[in-house]
């Protein structure tokens, strides 16, 4: 089960500490070109991101080993609550004329933006967890 902990552990900080860093910045909700109520959803989001991430590491680490698989299945379930809507909402994109990054905040990482890039690599992580929580020993 630790290297399920240390994967849901690196999923969790890095949703729930990346949108502080990317998103509480001029380029989102400091961006005076931006509506102030779209700002104010961007600021919402981060604190949920990270609250959820907070909780989620908290289900990974506490408890005694008879519950860890539970709270390792919450924790999971967590995960997927806080990085499946960014890929709704990625889909969702042509409905809302919506982008993956500003115009000139766009960094790429090997041909791929890097906002798809890290929700991949940590729904990657989020799955391997997933995988090796619900699997029968």
């Amino acid at each position: 089960m630790l290297l399920a902990r240390l994967l849901l552990t690196a999923t969790a900080l890095g949703f729930g500490l990346a949108p502080f860093v990317t998103d509480l910045s001029m380029s989102h909700a400091f961006n005076e070109a931006w509506p102030p109520h779209a700002r104010f959803h961007t600021v919402w989001l981060v604190l949920v991101l990270g609250a959820l991430a907070l909780v989620m590491l908290v289900m990974t680490w506490r408890g005694k080993p008879a519950e860890a698989r539970v709270n390792l299945a919450v924790a999971a379930a967590l995960g997927w609550v806080a990085l499946a809507p960014f890929g709704l909402a990625a889909l969702a994109m042509p409905g809302y004329d919506g982008s993956l990054s500003g115009v000139g905040h766009g960094i790429l990482i090997f041909g791929v933006n890097s906002n798809l890039a890290g929700f991949a690599a940590a729904a990657a992580m989020l799955a391997a967890a997933t995988f090796l929580v619900m699997r029968r020993n």
